[in-house]
């Protein structure tokens, strides 16, 4: 800056001094710190993943307009460093390694500075504002300190305006659990069947070991478990509460499995959590916590190794026996018992029947006439196996279908399917006489 000092003098000469002045720093101003004095922001904790960013406002204070960019200089420092070693490696193979490209020399950039929401340069004139927005986004978890330069052009002078120093420390989300798993098991009392109760509830505690607030949403894959709340928000050493519901009767068919599934507890991240994928959804965060559930239900089953008995065709008035192997495979002792379900679609399923069905039109025998099961009721302990007898009466000429039905109780029912017929043998001649004309003596003859 330049200008002049007059001095009027009382009868004398007019004394002109020149004016000097040379300015350091910046004429960017802005509330809270000395921006020509090397700034430091500090961000303080940082998810993961998740877009970081503080406004600061610039005001521009000199006489003339600045164009304003921004720069990266840790990165560009790194960037050198990276490029010196890589040269160096090829010096020193002395031109048998290939030269690296620059564009194979990636270095990450943990801040970056937008200027009225633009990354490209930004004119700001004398007495206008501008707004600053430093961004920080990390996969990483740590603390991370980057240098973020601050390039002003006006007219021919282009110089580094501000030096600041931004800081973060990332850190992921993270639950504790009072259990990392849940166990519930159900077992079926043959004595006392009425007082069984399918629906169990257990409480595990959640509490946020993380320094920041989390907005916790918590899914389970379905039945036989349910939770509740699905939804929490718990502020930084905060505990709640989490009920997790177990129905061992989901299926309504009283069979005996063991249900693994694992309850997630995503975190919220809000509209500028990154990246944007499959693991991680808009606004959630790529970790979880998981609480493994597991479930043992236990009904009185058994283990039937035929599910179709064929009997095939026997002589008429004769009998045929097939044995059959049944296990108790579950850990309740089971008591169960034999009837016959008729195949005809017209027929209610009574429980058992006294008629069978024949092809024949005739008469509907007693289905104990026709199939029987020795013995019709059974008691086995768990492990056990025994041989149980199934029996067909051939009557004349007639095949016969049925289904027979175990019922265990307090467990599933299981069906056999039954078929047999019965029939005389019967063989018919082409001819009755046979003719070997004249044969040599010495040699057989053959005919058909």
């Amino acid at each position: 800056f330049k200008d002049e000092l007059c001095l009027m003098v009382t009868e004398g000469a007019e004394l002109k001094v020149p004016l000097v002045a040379k300015g350091t720093g910046t004429t960017l101003w802005t509330a809270g710190f000395e921006l020509g004095a090397q700034p430091s922001v500090d961000m303080g904790y940082q998810w993961t993943t998740r877009m970081a960013r503080k406004n600061i406002t610039f005001v521009n204070k000199g006489p003339k307009a600045q164009m304003l960019s921004w720069f990266n200089q840790t990165a560009l420092e790194t960037f050198a460093t990276l490029k010196e070693a890589a040269d160096k490696k090829v010096e020193e193979s002395g031109g048998k390694m290939r030269k690296t490209d620059d564009s194979e020399l990636v270095v990450s950039e943990t801040f970056r500075v937008e200027v009225n929401g633009s990354s490209e340069p930004v004119n700001v004139e004398p007495g206008a504002s501008a707004i600053i927005s430093v961004i920080g986004v990390s996969k990483k978890v740590g603390r991370f300190t980057e240098r973020l330069f601050c390039k002003s052009k006006m007219e021919k002078d282009n110089r580094v305006c501000v030096e600041m120093t931004v800081s973060a420390d990332f850190t992921d989300p993270q639950c504790e659990f009072s259990s990392p798993n849940l166990d519930f098991v159900f077992s079926f009392s043959p004595d006392n069947p009425a007082s069984m109760e399918t629906m169990q509830e257990k409480v595990v505690s959640v509490k946020n070991a993380s320094p920041l607030p989390l907005q916790c949403n918590i899914k389970s894959t379905g039945p036989p478990f349910m939770v509740e709340p699905t939804d929490m928000d718990l502020q930084p050493g905060q505990s709640a509460d989490l009920a997790v519901h177990f129905d061992a009767a989901f299926r309504g068919q009283c069979l005996s499995e063991v249900v693994k599934q694992n309850l997630q507890i995503l975190y919220n991240m809000g509209p500028s959590a990154e990246p944007k994928n499959d693991r991680a959804p808009h606004g959630v965060h790529p970790k979880r916590g998981v609480i493994e559930l597991n479930g043992s239900i236990n009904y009185p089953n058994l283990k039937i190794d035929k599910t179709e008995i064929k009997f095939g065709a026997v002589l008429n008035d004769t009998t045929k026996r097939v044995k059959v192997k049944i296990t108790n495979p579950s850990t309740i002792k089971a008591a169960f018992s034999w009837s016959f379900v008729i195949t005809d679609k017209d027929a209610k399923r009574p429980g058992s029947t006294s008629t069978v069905v024949s092809s024949r039109v005739d008469p509907p025998q007693a289905v104990n006439a026709v199939f029987d099961i020795l013995p019709t009721r059974g008691f086995l302990l768990p492990g056990q196996s025994e041989d149980y007898e199934f029996v067909f009466y051939g009557h004349a000429n007639h095949k016969y279908k049925t289904v027979a039905v175990c019922e265990v109780q307090g467990g599933p029912e299981y069906e056999v399917k039954l078929e047999g017929e019965a029939s005389s043998i019967q063989f018919k001649l082409d001819r009755t006489e046979i003719d070997f004309l004249n044969a040599l003596y010495d040699k057989f003859a053959r005919e058909e």
